[in-house]
């Protein structure tokens, strides 16, 4: 055979091989469908509950914080293992992803203008058919107001599989 037809016959080979790979991967991605939903929760005031933790002789654990459960049927196994779960706060319609931290101030005495300065951390945990939203603040506000409870919040959970 002439030495430029065996270089072509090479190169057809080759690209037939290049090709069968590309046609592979292109059909292992086809078999990977991935389909996300999106599902609204508010957690109101009477929702939050409170560790509570505290120590043998009666004083609070600095690792209390505030907890919502929230029930998710659609949280399924199979998402749990191998799909996604996102969780966002959303304010005035803006979404923020969790763990959110914001520095916020509250004015505590008008007449001197003294306000009370904190950290409030809000994060989440889950499982099959739930997910916990955590509250933090950093300074542990509700020991020294035992009637203090966070307001009502929007939350918006994105299942993906």
């Amino acid at each position: 055979m002439h030495r430029k037809t065996i270089n072509n016959m090479k190169k057809i080979v080759f690209s037939s091989l290049i090709l069968l790979v590309m046609l592979s991967l292109i059909s292992c991605e086809q078999d990977q469908v991935t389909r996300s939903k999106s599902y609204q929760y508010t957690v109101f005031k009477e929702h939050w509950n409170y560790t509570d933790y505290t120590d043998p002789d009666g004083r609070p654990y600095a690792s209390n914080f505030f907890y919502a459960t929230l029930n998710v049927p659609e949280l399924s196994q199979d998402i749990a293992d191998k799909g996604l779960v996102q969780v966002y706060r959303v304010i005035d319609d803006v979404q923020h992803l969790l763990p959110m931290v914001r520095h916020m101030e509250e004015l505590t005495d008008t007449a001197n203008m003294v306000y009370n300065f904190y950290t409030e951390t809000i994060n989440f945990c889950y499982g099959t058919g739930w997910i916990e939203i955590d509250l933090t603040q950093s300074d542990f506000f509700y020991e020294d107001h035992i009637t203090y409870t966070p307001d009502a919040m929007l939350f918006r959970v994105v299942l993906t599989r």
